[in-house]
């Protein structure tokens, strides 16, 4: 299965609409040379640049422009957004199908200390298997996948595949350069035997996205200068 992660941010600052058509035409680059199963944007990527308010709901004309560009390619996109829904805001793990439909949804169970200070993000208290057409997956947005315990609940429950959109990892500075997506993913890896797919909002070459296998190689790493990575991962993959 062939799997991209796009962490590049719109050049300026613009409406909502103008966030979703940046990322449409990123979604359309990715898929211009190899054409992936599944696209993974960074956490509340809708939010990135955006003047104002950037709220989006299920049936929004954001998400519509995004499932016009899913449907367009024929490839799944994940990713997190600040989501309303029935009177609260969520910071919500989406999967929209190839069909251009929102298929799964998942709100975020482990809130960092600003989000639950300072926002009116409400957080979620269940952890759900998604199913998609290329296998069983469970979405862990930024501080959710620090938890050992989400990680297990979602794979006991027979996820395959795991998706991190997160802002970033601070944690574990070696030379400038967080290796705490490295050394975790590699841990959620191996002791899990799925693959790891991260997305980071705030990307660098000192704070990367990354693709890890089931055997908790890297794979793919983005850099300060490529922000569409690809790589393959087979979640059947015997490892013993």
């Amino acid at each position: 299965m062939r799997v991209a992660v796009i962490d590049s941010r719109p050049p300026k600052v613009g409406s909502l609409l103008d966030n979703a058509d940046f990322y449409a035409v990123e979604i359309a680059r990715a898929c211009k040379a190899e054409r992936p199963d599944v696209i993974v944007l960074p956490e509340h990527f809708n939010t990135t640049q955006v003047l104002g308010d950037s709220e989006v709901t299920a049936d929004s004309e954001y998400l519509r422009r995004l499932g016009h560009a899913a449907n367009a390619h024929r490839v799944n996109l994940v990713g997190s957004v600040h989501l309303r829904e029935n009177g609260f805001l969520f910071n919500t793990g989406i999967l929209i199908n190839r069909e251009g439909k929102v298929a799964g949804k998942q709100h975020k169970t482990h809130l960092a200390t600003p989000e639950a200070l300072f926002t009116k993000i409400t957080r979620g208290d269940e952890l759900e298997v998604i199913e998609t057409d290329f296998g069983k997956i469970g979405i862990l947005v930024c501080w959710d996948y620090h938890f050992p315990e989400a990680v297990r609940t979602l794979v006991l429950k027979g996820a395959e595949m795991l998706f991190v959109p997160l802002a970033g990892d601070g944690r574990l500075i070696e030379n400038g350069i967080s290796m705490g997506i490295e050394y975790s993913g590699k841990a959620i890896a191996l002791d899990n035997r799925v693959p790891v797919v991260f997305a980071v909002t705030h990307a660098s070459s000192k704070n990367p996205s990354m693709i890890v296998d089931t055997k908790a190689q890297v794979v793919a790493k983005s850099s300060d200068h490529e922000h569409i990575i690809t790589g393959v991962v087979d979640t059947k993959e015997k490892v013993f």
